[in-house]
């Protein structure tokens, strides 16, 4: 007996999909899909990925049935066969392998997944990651330099919201917007795709950075605790330091987020003074920024000699339409002074009617000079103050002075009589205390950055006859900080987002809100921003901690002991790839990457992929090596894939780049194209017995468990090629892979030697339940999508930044760019680094954006047929 459909086919557009190779849109269904008892048959009219399910009466999930690419150069999964046309018998089973239950049944046909934008389970764009400065317009709004919350404090890029007044967020002007024009963005070296959208160029991955980079490796983008400044036109300025002697550096940015100039990093700033140089991490006395009264120049002071820390006692001018060579405009380098045109060591500043403010903080004083030539004009007497503002309408002062534990800000009527009107004091706080005073608007408001490592500020009001401390006044919400590490329970049909260390968000997978937060670092001693968390299939949680080892806990974050034993520990540590997913699950059995050295042995560059049961017990090694940056997931069939720094020899990065990028060359080092070929691996397939990925044929790490059978030490081999440090082009040999796909990214290892020794920036991907692949490809942001065959299905995504909010749309505050017909993307993504997949959703965490994004699975063609009920 045949079925009849239950629901209409839909044929729909794709809009937001990239479809590639054998697949296309518009198909439709040649034949069927019909059932005879518990056979289906259906034809399709062209080439496309097709998916089978088995429904319950409820429509819920019973049976992954089929899915895979029809007419490709591969064969489909099984059970899936050659060709257009398929007949498939469903043996009544579920996933499990048990009598499936909750009928009558239907089987529902999908052709051509249509991945749409389905929101943000996770997004407060008024949030930011650690405020590292701010910078006060005239017209009201502040631009606040803030680092994104990656797991390790010296990596990070350095990018510029704009918010009003009141906190509220405006628009996001570092990293640019997906809809400016090209030009406007030439000095950063943008791509383009083939549909004319921008695709960012990479120039360090461990800085999340693609502006042209003044360093070699990890160092910062700007100085951490630096004073930036912003003029009336909306252009803002920051110090930055080139090379190894720290050269400093004049960086702008348009109010639109262009770059005027054709170099994105300036000349030397003060070419004349050869001991000039910033730290590391931020220069010694902290260099503060100024723009004068008619926009000219940026003044610059608190600078100090590459060795030494006391400050040179000068304020020095550049043009703002040139941004260098500067010039000494007050003070003198040889002569120090507490008095008139001499400084001894000047650091903040502010500008108006013509008049410039210096605090000399070791001479205790304001002093203020004419800007059209220098001279002193007066000072107000103040001890130590550090950072200040100005009202230009009543002439008033404000003073950040260091003198008190804590800190005091205090409010002058200003220079000529210098008369103090009140004060109140500071936080305290560990740091260094920064004001920016925004006096663009009423009432006037004092800005102050967050000390040590906060990852807000905090605003005080002047109510005219004293001071009100707002705290922090942006509005409320989730304050997540670099979301990452994401997994599916879907057993549960819940999502796990790690953000802001070891604080992981459980999400509905239905109504996309966060239900539950989880802590673990308080009450279990767990500060260890390496753990990873995966739910087990009884809803418990199992971590894989760098310092603590593999650990078990309850759904509510309880120790939970292992099965017979009365602990949850072990004494088991993991790798410092910080936020690498080094955990999969599946049935019975945990699958983890361990230290090459965990159980005593010797350390190596290479490790394995072992697995244990709930009891602790290790059962066996699943792959026999594998290097420290490998990420492992299990498909329900118990197939491992693996993700690593594996791709194809002849083509190392995606033919994207073949035409955009300098060829690899034997040894490179921290150019933007060795960025590119750090970052890019592949994806290996193992069936359950497992392999090898063999970076140095032969060489076994102590972690592995007994010996490599028989069966695996003769499987073929094939050649393959990886990255390792500075040589881009080394090969190696998979054994007994089924197939490997290039393009994932990033992939990210640790070295034994140089740097980068350490990276804490990690990357996920995942295998659906049908056994479908989605990967991150962040060179391209983009996810792409291959079936279990790796037959090529499609893409979803492009960049945006935090102005795009899908759907083509844009923040009402988006700056209007004009000339330009590109529009926001549909799936905006500015940085993608994990995927976690639900029978309906993709899940992309976006860490430039401080957000996860959601991406309805939809088909361009759907039905579903009834089953008949089987006769007793």
């Amino acid at each position: 007996m045949k079925s009849k459909v239950s629901k209409q086919s839909v044929t729909m557009l794709i809009i937001g999909f990239t479809l590639c190779g054998q697949v296309a849109a518009g198909v439709t269904f040649t034949q069927g899909p019909e059932v005879e008892g518990q056979r289906l048959k259906f034809a399709v009219s062209k080439p496309t990925d097709v998916e089978i399910a088995v429904l319950n009466a409820a429509g819920e999930i019973v049976r992954h049935w089929a899915a895979g690419v029809l007419g490709a150069e591969n064969p489909p999964p099984e059970p899936l066969k050659q060709g257009l046309e398929q007949d498939l018998t469903w043996d009544g089973n579920d996933d499990q392998g048990n009598p499936a239950e909750g009928g009558p049944f239907s089987f529902r046909v999908r052709a051509g997944i249509k991945p749409e934008f389905d929101g943000f389970p996770l997004h407060h764009p008024h949030n930011s990651g650690r405020v590292l400065g701010v910078a006060a317009a005239p017209e009201g709004h502040i631009y606040v330099f803030h680092q994104h919350g990656t797991a390790n404090s010296n990596q990070g890029s350095h990018d510029i919201k704009v918010y009003d007044h009141d906190g509220r967020y405006v628009r996001t002007l570092k990293p640019f917007a997906a809809d400016i024009p090209q030009e406007r963005v030439e000095a950063t070296n943008a791509f383009q795709d083939d549909e004319g959208r921008l695709v960012p160029r990479i120039f360090n991955f461990q800085q999340l950075n693609f502006y042209p980079d003044p360093h070699s490796a990890r160092l910062q983008s700007m100085p951490r605790h630096a004073i930036p400044a912003a003029d009336s036109r909306g252009t803002v300025y920051w110090i930055a330091a080139r090379g190894r002697r720290r050269t400093p550096l004049l960086i702008s940015l348009d109010a639109d987020g262009g770059v005027s100039r054709k170099d994105f990093l300036g000349p030397r700033i003060l070419p004349d003074i050869d001991n000039l140089g910033l730290s590391q991490h931020y220069p010694r006395g902290t260099a503060c920024l100024a723009v004068s009264s008619d926009d000219k120049y940026v003044y610059i002071s608190g600078m100090s000699p590459s060795e030494g820390d006391d400050l040179i006692p000068c304020v020095f001018r550049v043009e703002t339409e040139t941004l260098g060579p500067g010039e000494i405009f007050i003070g003198n380098l040889d002569e120090t002074g507490k008095e008139g045109a001499l400084l001894t060591s000047p650091r903040g500043m502010a500008t108006a009617d013509g008049l410039l403010y210096v605090a000399d903080r070791d001479a205790d004083r304001v002093a203020v000079f004419r800007e059209e030539d220098g001279s002193f004009v007066g000072q107000i007497n103040v001890p130590r103050p550090d950072t200040i503002g100005v009202d230009p309408e009543s002439g008033a002062v404000y003073v950040c002075s260091l003198s008190g534990d804590p800190p005091s800000l205090i409010k002058f009527d200003g220079y000529e009589k210098g008369n103090e009107l009140y004060r109140t004091e500071l936080p305290r706080a560990r740091g260094r205390h920064r004001i920016t005073v925004s006096a663009g608007a009423r009432p006037i408001r004092i800005w102050m950055p967050a000390l040590h490592y906060g990852a807000g500020f905090t605003c005080i009001e002047d109510k005219g006859d004293s001071f009100k401390t707002l705290g922090d006044p942006r509005p409320e919400g989730p304050r997540t900080i670099g979301p990452r590490d994401l997994s599916y329970d879907r057993d549960r049909d819940e999502l796990y987002v790690k953000v802001s260390g070891e604080h992981w968000h459980r999400i509905c997978g239905k109504t996309h809100s966060i239900v539950d937060t989880l802590f673990l670092g308080a009450s279990h001693r767990m500060s260890d921003k390496a753990t990873q968390m995966l739910a087990a299939p009884d809803g418990s949680l199992v971590t894989l901690s760098y310092r603590l080892g593999l650990m078990r806990w309850t759904r509510d974050a309880k120790p939970l002991n292992w099965d017979g034993l009365d602990t949850h520990g072990c004494p088991w540590g993991g790798i410092m790839t910080f936020t690498q997913n080094y955990l999969a699950l599946h049935e019975d059995e945990i699958f983890f990457i361990p230290n090459a050295h965990y159980r005593g042995g010797e350390r190596s560059r290479f490790t394995s992929l072992n697995v244990m049961g709930y009891d602790r017990e290790e059962r066996r090694t699943a792959i026999w090596q594998l290097s420290r940056g490998s990420i492992p997931r299990i498909d329900s069939k118990g197939n491992i894939y693996i993700a690593t720094m594996v791709r194809d020899p002849k083509q190392p990065l995606p033919p994207f780049f073949d035409d955009k990028m300098p060829p690899l060359q034997e040894r490179m080092r921290f150019s933007s194209a060795y960025w590119y070929s750090y970052m890019y691996g592949g994806i290996v397939k193992f069936t359950p017995e497992g392999g090898s990925i063999w970076f140095k044929e032969g060489e076994i790490s102590d972690a592995v468990i007994g010996e490599m059978p028989e069966q695996l030490k003769n499987a073929p081999k094939k050649e393959f090629g990886f990255h390792y440090y500075l040589n881009p082009l080394e090969t190696g040999q998979l054994q007994n892979a089924e197939w490997f796909r290039s393009g994932f990214s990033p992939y990210s290892e640790t070295y034994p030697v140089g740097t980068p020794t350490c990276m804490c920036e990690g990357a996920g991907f995942d295998v659906d339940g049908w056994g479908r692949v989605f990967y991150p490809n962040l060179g391209q942001y983009r996810v792409e999508i291959i079936d279990n065959n790796n037959n090529w299905i499609g893409t979803f995504g492009h960049y945006g930044n935090e102005d795009s909010i899908g759907g083509g749309k844009a923040v009402e505050t988006a700056y209007q760019h004009e000339g330009t017909e590109r529009e926001h993307p549909d799936i905006p993504l500015a940085w993608p680094t994990y995927v976690a997949v639900s029978d309906t959703h993709a899940y992309v965490n976006d860490t430039l954006s401080n957000r996860v994004v959601a991406v309805r699975l939809n088909a361009e063609l759907t039905e579903t047929v009834e089953v008949p009920p089987t006769e007793e």
